[in-house]
């Protein structure tokens, strides 16, 4: 895998630990975030326009006044990014193996990281976003899987391994890592 699975962990360890309130969406100054695995701090600014600019290792929350929620402002930039993702990489999996996905969206999930429905619809969990991208990839296959597979039988299994090849070992980092990522923001 292309991603540093101990400094991961850290970075979550971070995250649950340094303020034992439970409002750990504040996305304060000088925080840190992850985003697809990758951690950046936290700067706000004022400028013209509510925006999330990230550069480098800052994560840059840019609001026209003080008074716009930045919770609201972050995950829709959250949200959005996710979804182009998903979208991508969901697609992509669906061609190779000859499928036609109806819908894609992204929602708060509070145990699953995904669904299909039997009409094509394919749903990813927002907290994603804070998985390493290699997981993300994961995720979109299984559920592009369940596209002609909807179970969890050895057809459907064969089906995301010819998708994503390191299935098991993505299988066993969600089992050891999905309540740090469910306890992101």
């Amino acid at each position: 895998m292309s991603f540093d699975l101990f400094t991961f962990s850290g970075w979550i360890r971070k995250w649950l630990f340094q303020d034992p309130s439970p409002e750990k969406s504040s996305f304060e100054e000088g925080s840190f975030i992850a985003l697809f695995g990758k951690e950046y701090k936290i700067q706000h600014i004022q400028g013209i326009s509510n925006r999330i600019v990230i550069q480098d290792d800052i994560f840059f929350i840019v609001k026209s006044k003080p008074s716009v929620c930045t919770k609201t402002l972050v995950f829709k930039f959250l949200k959005n990014t996710l979804m182009t993702k998903v979208q991508l990489k969901s697609h992509e999996y669906a061609a190779k193996i000859g499928v036609t996905i109806s819908k894609i969206a992204v929602k708060k999930m509070r145990s699953r990281w995904g669904s299909c429905s039997s009409a094509g619809n394919l749903s990813y969990a927002l907290h994603l976003v804070f998985a390493p991208e290699p997981m993300i990839d994961y995720v979109c296959a299984h559920e592009v899987a369940h596209l002609l597979h909807m179970n969890h039988g050895k057809d459907f299994w064969n089906c995301t391994q010819s998708l994503y090849p390191e299935y098991k070992y993505a299988r066993k980092w969600f089992r050891e890592n999905s309540k740090s990522l469910f306890a992101c923001a």
